[in-house]
């Protein structure tokens, strides 16, 4: 297990450093989903918040830094533009100096800290945790990542490959896959935000 310490009452894990990655082109959302407001907050700084309760470390992955500025947080830009989220994983892989890397999508409003914890805990013996709901559907955007993955998602790039999952299948790590039963968590916090839609679905949920 990663080891842990307690500040100013949260546990942080300072073998890990977190992530959210904001560098996507929201094309069904139609504009920045990072930036939308959601009970009065931006979903990137909602994200943010969650990681800083975990880890002292935390990235913007973007590739427009003044975007994101008033975070007050490092923005990491991709090494291979234009060739998705695994490009963002690799980028903050290869700057941050700590081992492990807690990555989420922008766009994960429900996401909580007892999840991160939880999928932390379960990252003993592995080289990456990938969380899957009731139904297996993986989701490879909120997950952990050791940084042995780094140098077979280097090569995969170099070459166009940019699936996550494929990549990691074909890499040999040892990737788990936790299902939400055994990781204690509701399929609920795995909603993604892709469209408008999303969002009121998401919202008359949280009214309901």
């Amino acid at each position: 297990m990663i080891p842990a310490h307690a500040h100013a009452g949260q546990v942080r894990y300072p073998d890990v450093a977190g992530v959210v990655l904001a560098g996507g082109e929201s094309l069904r959302m139609g504009r920045d989903k990072a930036l939308m407001l959601m009970q009065g907050q931006t979903l990137v700084e909602r994200l943010a918040d969650r990681l800083r309760e975990v880890t002292d470390l935390v990235y913007i992955s973007a590739n427009e830094p003044l975007r994101y500025s008033f975070l007050g947080l490092p923005v990491i830009p991709d090494l291979f533009p234009g060739t998705g989220p695994l490009a963002g994983i690799h980028a903050v892989l290869l700057h941050s100096p700590r081992p492990w890397l807690l990555v989420l999508a922008c766009d994960l409003p429900a996401v909580s800290i007892t999840f991160l914890h939880r999928l932390i805990a379960s990252s003993n013996g592995y080289d990456g945790v990938i969380p899957a709901t009731s139904d297996g559907f993986p989701h490879p955007v909120c997950a952990l990542y050791h940084r042995n993955c780094l140098s077979h998602i280097d090569r995969s790039l170099r070459v166009g490959e940019c699936g996550i999952l494929r990549v990691l299948e074909k890499s040999g790590l040892q990737i788990r896959r936790l299902a939400s039963p055994e990781g204690r968590f509701a399929d609920s916090e795995l909603i993604d935000l892709d469209s408008p839609e999303d969002c009121e679905n998401y919202l008359r949920l949280l009214n309901s």
